[in-house]
């Protein structure tokens, strides 16, 4: 009877040995963890340090003024309509700046400042970033009306896809 139990008692430690090893596996758990362990020069630093780095996409600045230029060529625009697409790529080329720069500058943490300040400082961006897409809304509005039908569905179609999945608003 003892043995028995004490062979019961074994199979469960065993079994309750294998869980428990995997669920740290999952979750980052044991020796190198999340919470540090033996392992110090891996485990929570290297993690927080991999969650800091930024992500790459395929949507740097870079690549959707690429696209923006593919769009332009695709268009094959005449001397009349160059006129307005070069005043059109002026006002997206400074949003695109806008959000780069909103992107990369972010208002920092300053005890200095009261809280109304900072709001004031968040409402100007946010004012900044309105008018550049109102110009862009207007020299848009110019250039679509110099387009011809099949143009427009170029336009329509590719503008929409690099302001909405590429730029993200």
């Amino acid at each position: 009877m003892f043995s028995r139990t004490l062979c019961v008692i074994s199979a469960f430690v065993t079994l309750g040995v294998f869980f428990v090893t995997d669920a740290n596996a999952q979750w980052g758990g044991g020796m190198g963890g999340r919470r540090g362990g033996m392992g110090q020069g891996r485990g929570s630093s290297e993690i927080r340090q991999d969650a800091e780095k930024p992500i790459q996409t395929s949507n740097s600045s870079d690549q959707i003024q690429l696209r923006f230029d593919n769009l332009h060529s695709e268009l094959q625009l005449t001397p009349t309509q160059e006129t307005a697409w070069t005043q059109f790529a002026d006002k997206f080329t400074r949003y695109i700046d806008v959000l780069v720069k909103e992107k990369i500058t972010q208002t920092p943490f300053d005890p200095n400042i009261s809280g109304v300040v900072h709001v004031s400082h968040l409402v100007d961006a946010s004012r900044n970033k309105y008018t550049v897409l109102e110009e862009l809304e207007e020299t848009s509005k110019q250039l679509y009306s110099t387009l011809t039908r099949t143009q427009k569905l170029q336009f329509d179609t590719k503008i929409q896809n690099i302001l909405v999945r590429d730029v993200g608003r």
